[in-house]
């Protein structure tokens, strides 16, 4: 039985206390993936999905954010968002949050600027997980103990 994920060892180079790691850079990409056959939801029929992907670098330490959105959320991503948290504080991605959604304050929160800000938000939390050698549920909390798969 494989050793459940809370236990992760810690990072290579966690950061120390008063050392704070910052955001080094933020890949983004947008790719186009074709369905196996036409797919809907009873409202509308596609024939392929975007998936948007967000990479944050700290400290030797990648962080991955992954969306379903259009590619305008991945050009929203990586023209306003990354030079908005690059060089941030990689330990804080809640500021960081707020000074996005500030960000598109006159483009509408809804829509393609909230997919944009959720991927990229996600990579600052899965980076900032990685940085401090913990899982995801050991940082934010689980709320259930295990779920049926």
């Amino acid at each position: 039985m494989a050793e459940p994920r809370s236990r992760l060892a810690p990072a290579p180079n966690p950061p120390t206390v008063g050392e704070t790691p910052w955001i080094e850079s933020l890949d983004v990409d947008a790719f186009r993936v074709p369905t196996d056959a036409p797919e809907s939801d009873g409202t509308l029929e596609w024939h392929s999905t975007t998936l948007v992907l967000v990479r944050a670098h700290s400290a030797g330490q990648s962080g991955m954010g992954i969306g379903y959105a259009d590619r305008a959320s991945a050009s929203l991503a990586r023209e306003v968002l990354a030079p908005l948290v690059e060089g941030g504080d990689a330990l804080s991605p809640a500021s960081h949050r707020s000074v996005m959604l500030r960000a598109v304050r006159n483009m509408g929160r809804a829509g393609i600027a909230a997919m944009a800000i959720a991927t990229v938000d996600n990579a600052l939390w899965d980076l900032k997980a990685r940085l401090l050698g913990l899982s995801l549920d050991m940082l934010l909390g689980a709320v259930r103990e295990s779920v049926p798969v």
